[in-house]
């Protein structure tokens, strides 16, 4: 009798792991009791058809219930473990690529996907990687441990979670996941292994170099493997967009696109603020919110765009006499006796013009010009700010004691964290958020020099981190531009006030390094 009942159990545990690797759906709800978003009695057959036909993009959030978090998965989940479901019946592509929004919850839908395909396929091997460690580690590795944490105890105690493997107990060396950041000095992030059955994960995809991937493809042997690619559509080149645009690889790839607009679990308020920072018709909505590649405009062989298109410079006469109003904000780019000029830009919130042009001047001098065009024009020192690099240091030495401005090192990062996350570096942010008032119909006083150094910035999204980078200066193969520089200045928002003393004790290392090396960021 006690063996028939053994025999029962082991029976019954064999046809569970069988519905359980056939179904990772199945799988979420015995081990985290998460049941997909509902569908609509009134699109149940529709939904049903697009699934059967692997028409995924055409299904929409409002063919869904309300979802409950703590009891559903979202609707956006439930489409991609579907698509999981038909490349593991071979009914699908085992290639899933997919292009998103922030915040629709694709860390916590691979850190699923990870312990799923391990727990039912016996030696699974998984490579994970991103771009940088922050994300491969502080975020995909630790949502591991967050639903490692969910599961049955008894399921729970066959993993063994490390800092950058997730091992099984039974066969520690042959049965993992691993995680490793992905770079060209490290080819080997999504191979180096070797087993029936491979899960191969890259997230945040569209910042990892192509040789990973060329790398990659040689782990991808056999007939059961997974290759998973997720993430913000920051760059228009590179395997990633390869995978969502060619014709050649339709065949090869899952596309699966997911807006963040329509995630039940994506914050207004993060929509709100990407809207109001950026403005819906930006690049920046497009990657982080609709999960849209950037709009294509001529790219050159070093993957840089124009920053901004004739159709989005402003101007009025100079003879027109504009009144600004209050706050006014000044702009200094100051230079010595060489070729460049010292420019002086002003503008309040709707117009903007050069207040003062010279081609040889010194720091005295630019001192007392700042001095005087502040008073003719009532502007607040803590509203000027002057490029510290070099000549400028000397400029605002020679600036009264008491007139503190902002000095600006273009080079280095933005104050705020935020900022920080967007852009390279403070000359990146101030030529961005000058492009948006120039979008939202900021005006410049006309000269010729505007459109020649405007229209000549050109940026790129960075491999790996996805930042703003502009040209450096000296590729732009046009003379200083003196004037666009000192506008730009206006628009870095940066918050420390020149008191020479402080620029000394906390600049002084990041001078140094400067004046030593590249000046062209």
């Amino acid at each position: 009798m006690r063996k028939r009942q053994e025999t029962k159990i082991i029976s019954e545990d064999v046809a569970a792991m069988i519905r359980f690797r056939r179904s990772p759906l199945k799988f979420i709800w015995v081990m985290w009791k998460l049941k997909p978003q509902p569908i609509k009695e009134a699109f149940a057959e529709k939904v049903g058809m697009l699934l059967r036909e692997q028409r995924y993009n055409e299904i929409e959030a409002r063919f869904f219930e309300k979802f409950v978090k703590g009891r559903h998965l979202t609707w956006q989940q439930f489409v991609f473990f579907k698509a999981i479901e038909a490349a593991i019946s071979g009914k699908g592509q085992n290639r899933i690529t997919i292009r998103s929004g922030h915040g629709i919850g694709k860390s916590s839908s691979l850190a699923m996907l990870i312990i799923w395909f391990l727990f039912c396929h016996y030696n699974a091997q998984s490579p994970c990687t991103a771009p940088t460690s922050q994300q491969i580690h502080d975020i995909l590795w630790k949502e591991l441990k967050v639903w490692l944490m969910k599961l049955p105890e008894d399921v729970q105690n066959c993993f063994d979670y490390q800092s950058a493997h997730l091992r099984m107990k039974d066969t520690p060396s042959t049965w993992f996941a691993r995680a490793s950041t992905a770079s060209k000095e490290n080819p080997e992030a999504l191979a180096g292994v070797h087993g029936d059955y491979i899960l191969s994960v890259a997230d945040e995809a569209s910042g990892i170099a192509d040789e990973i991937f060329n790398t990659a493809e040689g782990s991808l042997t056999g007939k059961n493997y997974l290759y998973v690619l997720i993430g913000n559509p920051t760059r228009l080149s590179g395997f990633f967009y390869d995978t969502h645009t060619m014709l050649d690889l339709a065949v090869d790839w899952c596309r699966l696109h997911f807006n963040s607009e329509d995630s039940p679990i994506v914050s207004p308020d993060f929509i709100d603020k990407i809207r109001r920072k950026h403005g819906l018709d930006s690049d920046e909505y497009d990657i982080r919110v609709r999960g849209e590649f950037p709009r294509a405009e001529m790219v050159d062989d070093q993957g840089y765009s124009p920053l901004l298109n004739e159709s989005d410079l402003h101007f009025y006469p100079r003879s027109k006499n504009v009144e600004l109003v209050q706050p006014i904000y000044m702009g200094v780019d100051p230079s010595g006796e060489g070729s460049n000029y010292t420019s002086i830009f002003l503008r309040d919130k709707y117009f903007g013009f050069i207040a003062f042009r010279a081609a040889i001047s010194n720091p005295m001098n630019i001192a007392h010009t700042i001095v005087q065009i502040a008073a003719n024009y009532n502007v607040q020192p803590e509203n000027i700010f002057v490029d510290i690099f070099g000549e400028g240091a000397r400029v605002v030495q020679c600036l009264p004691n008491d007139f503190y401005v902002n000095g600006i090192l273009p080079q280095l990062k933005p104050d705020t964290e935020e900022d920080a996350k967007f852009f390279l570096n403070l000359r990146s942010m101030g030529y961005w958020n000058l492009k948006n008032a120039l979008r939202s119909g900021f005006s410049l006083a006309d000269q010729k020099n505007w459109k020649t150094q405007l229209l000549a910035q050109k940026y790129r999204r960075m491999l790996g981190s996805g930042k703003i980078q502009l040209k450096p200066k000296r590729e732009l193969k046009i003379e200083s531009p003196d004037d666009a520089d000192a506008a730009s200045l206006t628009f870095m928002n940066t918050l420390e006030l020149a008191n020479m003393k402080e620029i000394e004790m906390k600049y002084k290392r990041d001078i140094e390094l400067i004046e030593r090396g590249s000046t062209g960021q």
